[in-house]
Parts: structure tokens; sequence; C-alpha cells
């Protein structure tokens, strides 16, 4: 599909650029989130590490409150990278006769995962006077 009409006559504009944040501190749960879309029936995200060709696919009904905004979480996620990596998300509508949209700009997480815990360095006395 090219621009905002499918081959069925359905409008179909692609939404804004979602927003990612960490759904855990350890960085095994994400929330995507991204304004509503007009005639959308459903939603299709594309997520997948920064700098990685692999995406999967997670398909979002539109939600009763079909108005504002629409989230996803995603959970049980299995970084590759250590602390640090980042998530790409872009976002489908679909419209009523099964089409989608062309995809959403890309929305990138801050970096996340759980650094690895400093090492205490042993505190050195103060000489006594």
């Amino acid at each position: 599909m090219r621009g905002w009409r499918c081959a069925h006559g359905q409008v179909a504009p692609a939404p804004p650029m979602p927003e990612i944040r960490a759904g855990d501190d350890a960085g095994f749960a994400i929330v995507v989130q991204w304004p509503s879309v007009a005639n959308a029936t459903a939603y299709v995200v594309e997520l997948g590490e920064a700098g990685s060709s692999h995406t999967e696919r997670f398909i979002r009904s539109v939600p009763m409150q079909a108005a504002g905004l629409v989230e996803l979480r995603i959970g049980g996620l299995r970084p590759a990278g250590g602390p640090g990596r980042q998530y790409v998300a872009q976002v489908r509508s679909v419209t009523a006769c099964g089409c989608e949209s062309e995809p959403s700009p890309p929305g990138y997480s801050q970096p996340m995962g759980a650094a690895a815990p400093m090492q205490q360095q042993p505190q050195q006395q103060q000489p006594q006077q």
C-alpha cells in the first residue's frame, strides 16, 4: 500500500511515532504507546532491538475507548545485548478490509536493562591523630 488509501478504497493513515518505555527494571518487558488512528480496526506493532534486522510482529485490537492513546505491553523479552540496549518499534493501522497502513516513523526506547551492580571499594581508614 502506498499513501493513505488502500486498494479497497479504505482510509488507512499511518499512526504517529510510538513511545517506548520500560515495563520492568531488567528490560524484559516494555510498553509501546501511540495515539489512536481513525478507521483502524487493529494495529500491528513491529518490535526489534536497535541495530538488529530481526523484528517481531504483535497484533493489538482497537480498545473499547477508541479515542486517545493505545498501549501494548510486551513481556518475556529475551534481549541479546547486555545493559544499555535499545528497542525500536513501528506501528501500522489495520483497516476493516485487513489492509495495513504504511509504518509509523520508528520510535526508540531509552537504553534499558539493569546495569551490573558496582562493586564496593574497601573503605580506607583515616589515620587517627
